[in-house]
């Protein structure tokens, strides 16, 4: 009976140090997948602060196109206004020069009457 217990004992134990085994087998597998999970990570948060860093150099890229459309908008406005004040005062020298060559006209055709009239 005692060998029936021992045996029964050797047993148990030989089963235990077979799931043992298989226990050990499968924590290394998965220490394995861990260290490729964790390195996959690694990547994909490198990857991220990557695109992050592409992202905040696009929207400065932006901005400053932004900034200088503005500038541009201005500039053109500018040159705009320029433009029309010096039609204005191309019109306004124009016009006096008229004016003056009426008046100039005017004398002439009066001295002409005074010579016709003597």
């Amino acid at each position: 009976r005692n060998n029936v217990g021992v045996q029964g004992l050797a047993d148990a134990a030989e089963k235990a140090e077979k799931r043992i085994i298989e226990l050990d087998a499968m924590t290394r597998a998965l220490h394995v997948r861990l260290d490729k999970a964790e390195t996959s990570a690694q990547n994909a948060c490198a990857q991220l602060l990557a695109v992050q860093s592409d992202l905040l150099v696009a929207h400065e890229e932006r901005d400053e196109a932004l900034d200088g459309a503005v500038h541009a908008e201005e500039a053109a406005r500018d040159s705009e206004n320029a433009r029309v004040r010096a039609v204005a005062a191309s019109t306004a020298s124009r016009n006096h020069e008229m004016e003056d060559l009426k008046r100039h006209l005017n004398e002439v055709e009066v001295g002409a009457e005074d010579v016709r009239q003597r």
